[in-house]
């Protein structure tokens, strides 16, 4: 309960509704080929770090065993 009154709780709940409603109906602009193209390499990069480091660690692990 935010007011003492019934009345201004109403119209408190009703500007809630009516901005849960607005932000739900909100459509976002269209990607652009050039951001789809940049987040695809950034994405690729990521991914063949993450491979370096995994061939990395297997390679460490692999010598603890040859030692």
């Amino acid at each position: 309960m935010k007011y003492r009154s019934q009345q201004k709780n109403l119209e408190d709940a009703i500007e809630k509704v009516e901005m849960i409603i607005k932000e739900a109906s909100y459509i976002p602009k269209e990607t652009t080929l050039e951001k789809k193209a940049r987040v695809k390499k950034l994405a690729r990069i990521a991914n063949e770090k993450r491979l370096l480091a995994k061939r990395y660690r297997s390679e460490r692990k692999k010598d603890r065993w040859q030692e």
